[in-house]
């Protein structure tokens, strides 16, 4: 997954209050070895916990700006961030030049992917890699209609198990929203190049 934490991100930090802890204490003693994180269902266990290896990023609050309907969706990055394996500050309005469409009425879909899916998505390869990415090797747009990508974004999968999904369901979505964003996904899959991240 990537979290962006942008550089000089006081409102973040501040509400958040984000550390990365290397040991935890159960039953009175130190232990360098964090759980994993499995989600229980009343039939079974997911079986593709969150792990971890020698760190944990733990904060606050699954607050995070740019998810504005926060806890009412059902999700959070937060909630599904494993071991934290790198760190990068980078400049917010260059690093989401990269996802900005050319078709400024397509600014609807780019927004409902930074705020909903960028934390586990990439499109070509730029971005989070945690996900299926949005161009490839099946585009998306191609892969599903509107109506079957808002049933796959907002509903519960019934044979989740079975399949492996790690989508977590976001039940607050609209059609008009994912309208939206599979139509920014057909336009930035048809674009032959994407621009580079140039902080300057």
């Amino acid at each position: 997954m990537i979290i962006p934490y942008f550089y000089k991100a006081h409102q973040i930090t501040k509400v958040v209050n984000p550390f990365i802890a290397f040991e935890f204490v159960e039953d009175k003693k130190w232990k360098k070895k964090f759980p994993n994180v499995k989600r229980y269902d009343e039939r079974y266990v997911d079986p593709l916990p969150i792990t971890f290896t020698d760190n944990k990023l733990v904060v606050e609050t699954e607050w995070y700006p740019m998810h504005p309907m926060g806890g009412k969706s059902g999700f959070s990055p937060w909630r599904h961030m494993d071991t934290l394996v790198g760190l990068e500050f980078v400049n917010a309005k260059a690093y989401f030049r990269q996802f900005t469409p050319k078709d400024s009425k397509l600014m609807g879909g780019f927004k409902v992917f930074i705020s909903r899916c960028q934390y586990c998505h990439g499109v070509k390869n730029i971005g989070a890699r945690y996900g299926w990415d949005f161009a490839g090797p099946i585009p998306i747009h191609k892969k599903r209609t509107i109506d079957t990508l808002k049933n796959h974004i907002k509903n519960k999968k019934e044979n989740a198990f079975k399949l492996g999904i790690r989508m977590p369901h976001q039940k607050d979505i609209s059609r008009n929203e994912v309208q939206e964003l599979w139509l920014w996904m057909k336009h930035m899959t048809e674009r032959e190049k994407l621009p580079s991240y140039q902080p300057n």
